[in-house]
């Protein structure tokens, strides 16, 4: 009778662990992101870019030079959804990349842009 009712105890002990633990330890589950959602989240990209690319020229018109540094440039290196870097830094060219994960599947967004043009999407995250 005790083994029938230790057993018992233990089958309720991983019902509960597998129905409430695991779920937390695994993560949370995501809705499905409409396209809207994720051109609204791009946009983050092309601001951070857009700000830094600003800066960027800013600073070379100061000092004569582009930085590595985008904290000395007072521009953060990540958002919402987006991380930014400078990826190429020469003399009178630089590059600056922004990658994100914006509908939370496996496809990283980038995009990317230099001392001269807009930005540009290299890998759109919103395309499957």
């Amino acid at each position: 009778m005790k083994k029938f009712f230790l057993i018992l105890l233990l089958a309720g002990i991983v019902y509960l662990l597998y129905t409430y633990v695991l779920p937390m330890v695994s993560g949370p589950e995501f809705e499905e992101t409409s396209m809207d959602s994720i051109r609204m989240r791009q946009r983050e990209a092309k601001t951070m870019l857009r700000d830094a690319q600003q800066k960027e020229n800013s600073h070379y018109l100061r000092f004569g030079r582009y930085t590595w540094i985008l904290d000395s440039l007072d521009v953060p290196d990540h958002g919402t959804y987006y991380k930014i870097k400078v990826t190429e830094l020469k003399s009178t060219y630089y590059s600056l990349r922004a990658e994100g994960n914006v509908d939370n599947d496996k496809t990283i967004d980038v995009w990317v842009i230099d001392n001269t043009g807009p930005p540009r999407n290299l890998v759109d995250d919103a395309v499957k």
